[in-house]
């Protein structure tokens, strides 16, 4: 019984997190302005939503949206690949998989 309860945890999560996603890409598809995409409410929600959208976030950015990944640093506190400023412009140094 455990286990059904967990799943269902689970795709509840998943769930919300696709609404949430989809109400952020719809309202910041023609920002580049990372404030403005961070910024919006739906991405605000997905962050409050903690470890639990992790993984959903790792497979996003594995298949196309890396936008997303501007996540990860603020729901697990970790910066896997901090930006250096080259020229007055922010770069990452992320290595293609």
């Amino acid at each position: 019984m455990e286990v059904q309860k967990s799943t269902n945890g689970a795709v509840e999560v998943e769930q919300r997190f696709r609404r949430l996603e989809s109400q952020w890409r719809a309202g910041t598809q023609f920002h580049s302005n990372p404030s403005i995409v961070m910024g919006h409410p739906a991405m605000r929600a997905i962050v409050a939503m903690g470890a639990a959208v992790v993984p959903i976030i790792c497979v996003i950015c594995r298949q196309s949206h890396r936008s997303m990944v501007w996540a990860l640093p603020e729901i697990t506190g970790e910066n896997l690949a901090p930006p250096k400023v080259e020229g007055g412009f922010v770069k990452w140094n992320i290595p293609a998989q």
